[in-house]
C-alpha cells in the first residue's frame, strides 16, 4: 500500500482538527467526534476550531482556519451554507483530507465539492456521513457519541452510503472482526469505488461489504473491483431503495420488465459480485467469508445435518427458495450412514438424531462422512444456537454443538443456527467453524460465498460495420431535439444505422396507396396506424391482421381510423403503416432502459401481446457481445422454445436474435444521453434458420433530463 495516496494518509491521521464543535452543546457532532478520539486512545493530535470558545471537550480552541497548519484531516460538521466556504480555507491551509459529517447541502452544493475529486486536490470524504472507524489502529472519527465501540478486531471492511446501516451490520456480525467501517454518504467526491480500490491493497482487509444507494461511476466501480478480485478479496453487496420507481417513467414494455434496480442487478451480475436482500444476510456472509478464509466451498452445494426431522423438511424448503442445491447423497455415502445411523432415513437433509440411542458422537461421525461425499461443498449443522434458550436447553444443544466444532471434515462445516435470535455467547466461534444466524441468513451466505471467482470482464468488441464517430455525431444531431416516442425516417434512420433489419413495410395516409403497397409485397399483410401519440397499438385497436386482398387493406384502415378516435381522439394519425406478414415464425422481443448512470440495461425474452404477463425477461449492462447475448436467451422460455422443447417449435438458430440484441445494446450504450428506452416487440424469429426482424420498433428520446435524486439524510447537529 502507498503511503503517500490521500486514503491511506486520511487513515494514518496523526493531526486532527474539528470544525463545528459547541461551546454550549455537548452533543454536537464536532463534540461526538473528539469525544470518541479521546475515548479511542488516539496518539495524535486534536485542534478545535471555534471563533469564542478557549477550550472544547478539554482541548485548546483556536478562532481560525488559517491559524491551523500541517492537518492531516479536518472533520466538518458546520451548517449547510458554511461547508463550501471550510473546505476552501482549509484546502488554502495545505490540509490533506476533510471528513464533511454536515448535512442539508443543496444540489448545487454537492456539484461544487465534486471538484475536490483527483489526486491534486484535497480528499474530501461525505458530506452526510457518520465517518470512519479503523477497529484494529486506536483510531475512531464517528459521528455518534459511544457509537460502535468494543467491535472485534478482523478482516472484514465495511463501506456504507447509510450510517445506520454500517451500525446494524456491523453489530450483526458474530464470531468475526472488521478492519475498517467506512461511512460515506452522498459521496459527493470520494465513492465507495475508491474506497474498495484503497482496500484491495490494505492488508487489513480480506474481505469487503459495500452498502450501496447508487454508484456515480460504472467505469470506475469495474475498475475498483477489478483490483479487488486481483487481490483475492471478495465483495459482497446490499443495494438499497431496490423497489423504488425510477427517476423517469417510461412507456415502453421493457420498462415494465426491467425494474429502477434490474441495472444495479445487471451490473453485480457482471461482476459476479453476490447481491443480498438485507442486513442480516450481509452480516452473515462477511462472517462466512471471513471464517472461511482462503478455503472455497465450490459450488456451494450444501449437506445439511440436523437432530430434528421438522428442521430438516424446512433446510429443504429454505435451500429451495434461496437458491442452495442440496444434493442427493452418493451410494457410498449412504451405505456408510446407514452403518452408523441403523435404520434412519438416510436423506439430504439428513436427521441425525431421529431414533433413541443415537447421540452426539453419531452426529459427529455423520459430519465426517457427509463432508468426504464427491457432490458435498460444505456441511450445515442445523442447531438451535439462539440467546433466548434455557439453560437447559443450551446444555443439551451443547454436545451436538461441541461435536460439529471438532468433527474431522474434510470440507468447510458451518453451524447455523435455527433462529434468527442473537446467537449465546458460549455459542459464538472464532475458530474453523463459524456460528451463522438464522437457516435462510446461513443459506444465503453459503450461496454468496460461491461468487467473486470470476474475472472481471472486458467490455465487448465492437462490430465493424457499426457508426463511426462521423456518422454517430450525425445520428446525435437527429436526436437533439427529439422527446418521447421517435417515429417515421428518423426511427427508421436510427435501426439501419445499426444494422437491425425490419420487415419490409411502408406507411401511408390513404387506404388507396395502401392497398397498392400491399398488392406488391403479397399478402397477408398487417395494418396498424401511425401516431406519435400512440405508445401500444393494439391498447386503441390500431392493429389488424390476415390482411388477404386490397379491399380488406382499405376496410381495415377505416376501422383503425374509427377506433382511435374513439379510444384517443387527441391523437395525432399520421397514416398507416402497411408490413407484410410474417408466419411460421416465434416472437421474441428485445429492449433497454437507460439508468443515468449506468447507461442501459438490455432485456431480451419471449415478446408478443402477453410479454408483461409472461415476463421471461433476461438482462445485462450494454455493449452485449453475441455470446452474452445468447447467455441471457437460452435459460428463458424463449430460449427453450428454440431449442425444440417438446416439439412445440423445431430447433432454431440464436443466431439472428443474438446478432439483433447485440447490436440493439451498443444502441443504447451509444446514445444513451439522448434515449431513455426502446422496445422492439415483436421480433419475428424464423423458424429452423432463426432469422430475426422486426416488425413494431419503439424508441425513446430522452428530451430535458431532471436532476437525479440525492441520498437521504442523516440527522447530525451542527456546531454552534
Amino acid at each position: 500500500m502507498n503511503v503517500e495516496d490521500p486514503i491511506s494518509r486520511l487513515f494514518s491521521a496523526r493531526r486532527i482538527a474539528v470544525i463545528g464543535a459547541s461551546a454550549r452543546s455537548s452533543h454536537a457532532t464536532g463534540n461526538n467526534v473528539i469525544r470518541n478520539l479521546q475515548r479511542s486512545a488516539f496518539h495524535g493530535e486534536i485542534f478545535v476550531v471555534h471563533p469564542s470558545a478557549d477550550r472544547i471537550e478539554g482541548v485548546l480552541a483556536t478562532d481560525r482556519v488559517q491559524k491551523l497548519a500541517d492537518i492531516d484531516v479536518a472533520v466538518v460538521a458546520v451548517a449547510a451554507p458554511k461547508v463550501a466556504g471550510v473546505l476552501a480555507e482549509l484546502e488554502a491551509a495545505g490540509c490533506r483530507s476533510a471528513v464533511v459529517m454536515s448535512v442539508g447541502l443543496s444540489p448545487e452544493d454537492l456539484r461544487g465539492l465534486a471538484q475536490y475529486r483527483g489526486p491534486e486536490r484535497m480528499l474530501v470524504h461525505g458530506p452526510n456521513c457518520m465517518g470512519i472507524i479503523s477497529v484494529a489502529e486506536p483510531f475512531t472519527l464517528w459521528a455518534e457519541d459511544d457509537n460502535l465501540t468494543g467491535l472485534n478486531s478482523g478482516d472484514i471492511a465495511l463501506v456504507s452510503q447509510s450510517g445506520s446501516g454500517a451500525i446494524f451490520v456491523a453489530r450483526g456480525v458474530q464470531g468475526a472482526g472488521f478492519s475498517r467501517i467506512i461511512s460515506t454518504g452522498n459521496e459527493a467526491a470520494t465513492t465507495t469505488a475508491d474506497y474498495i480500490a484503497w482496500l484491495a491493497s490494505d492488508p487489513l482487509t480480506s474481505v469487503i461489504g459495500i452498502v450501496v444507494e447508487s454508484i456515480s461511476s460504472a467505469p470506475r466501480f469495474r475498475e475498483a473491483v477489478a483490483a479487488a478480485r486481483v487481490a483475492s478479496k471478495p465483495i459482497v453487496a446490499l443495494k438499497v431503495g431496490r423497489s423504488e420507481s425510477g427517476a423517469r417513467a417510461t412507456a415502453a414494455h421493457t420498462g415494465a420488465l426491467l425494474s429502477s434496480d434490474s441495472a444495479y442487478q445487471a451490473l453485480f451480475d457482471e461482476l459476479d459480485i453476490p447481491l443480498v436482500s438485507d442486513y442480516d444476510e450481509l452480516s452473515s456472509t462477511l462472517q462466512l467469508l471471513s471464517v472461511l478464509g482462503s478455503r472455497s466451498i465450490g459450488q456451494g452445494r450444501v449437506g445439511v445435518i440436523t437432530i430434528s426431522g421438522g428442521q430438516a423438511a424446512l433446510a429443504a424448503d429454505v435451500a429451495a427458495t434461496v437458491g442452495v442445491s442440496l444434493p442427493a447423497f452418493s451410494a457410498t455415502t449412504r451405505h456408510d450412514l446407514e452403518a452408523i445411523l441403523a435404520g434412519s432415513a438416510i436423506n439430504n437433509p439428513l436427521d441425525a438424531a431421529s431414533l433413541p440411542g443415537v447421540g452426539e458422537e453419531e452426529f459427529q461421525s455423520a459430519i465426517s462422512v457427509v463432508g468426504a461425499d464427491p457432490d458435498i461443498d460444505v456441511v450445515m449443522a442445523l442447531l438451535d444456537a439462539q440467546i433466548t434458550l434455557s439453560a437447559s436447553e443450551l446444555a443439551y444443544e451443547q454436545e451436538y454443538f461441541d461435536a460439529a466444532l471438532t468433527a474431522d471434515c474434510e470440507v468447510p462445516v458451518v453451524i447455523a443456527s435455527c433462529s434468527s435470535h442473537t446467537i449465546a455467547d458460549t455459542r459464538v466461534s472464532t475458530g474453523s467453524v463459524g456460528v451463522l444466524r438464522g437457516l435462510s441468513d446461513a443459506l444465503v451466505a453459503v450461496r454468496s460465498a460461491t461468487r467473486n471467482a470470476r474475472p472481471v470482464p472486458a467490455q465487448a468488441a465492437r462490430p465493424i460495420d457499426l457508426p463511426d464517430e462521423t456518422e454517430l455525431a450525425r445520428l446525435r444531431a437527429r436526436l437533439r431535439d427529439a422527446a418521447g416516442p421517435v417515429t417515421g425516417p428518423l426511427l427508421a434512420d436510427l435501426l439501419a444505422a445499426y444494422g437491425i433489419d425490419a420487415v419490409e413495410s411502408g406507411t401511408f395516409s390513404s387506404g388507396i396507396d395502401a392497398a397498392a403497397f400491399a398488392d406488391t409485397i403479397g399478402y397477408p399483410v398487417v395494418v396498424k396506424v401511425q401516431s406519435p401519440d400512440i405508445t401500444h397499438r393494439t391498447d386503441v385497436g390500431g392493429v389488424v391482421r390476415d390482411l388477404r386482398s386490397p379491399e380488406s387493406v382499405m376496410s381495415a384502415i377505416a376501422d383503425i381510423a374509427a377506433s382511435v378516435r374513439k379510444h384517443r381522439p387527441d391523437a395525432q394519425i399520421e397514416g398507416f403503416e402497411v408490413q407484410r406478414q410474417l408466419d411460421r415464425h416465434v416472437e421474441g422481443f428485445a429492449g433497454f432502459v437507460v439508468d443515468p448512470v449506468l447507461g442501459a440495461t438490455v432485456g431480451v425474452g419471449l415478446g408478443g401481446t402477453m410479454i408483461e404477463l409472461v415476463a421471461d425477461a433476461r438482462y445485462a449492462l450494454a455493449p452485449l457481445g453475441t455470446e452474452t447475448a445468447a447467455s441471457l436467451i437460452r435459460p428463458g422460455i424463449l430460449g427453450q422454445l428454440l431449442s425444440g422443447y417438446r416439439a412445440i417449435h423445431p430447433p432454431t438458430a440464436l443466431d439472428g436474435l443474438t446478432n439483433l440484441t447485440s447490436r440493439l445494446s451498443w444502441l443504447g450504450f451509444d446514445l444513451a444521453d439522448q434515449l431513455e428506452a426502446a422496445d422492439l416487440n415483436p421480433v419475428m424469429i424464423e423458424e429452423i434458420s432463426g432469422e430475426a426482424r422486426i416488425v413494431d420498433a419503439l424508441l425513446i428520446a430522452r428530451g430535458p433530463v431532471p436532476a437525479l435524486p440525492l441520498a437521504r439524510e442523516y440527522g447530525f447537529q451542527a456546531g454552534t
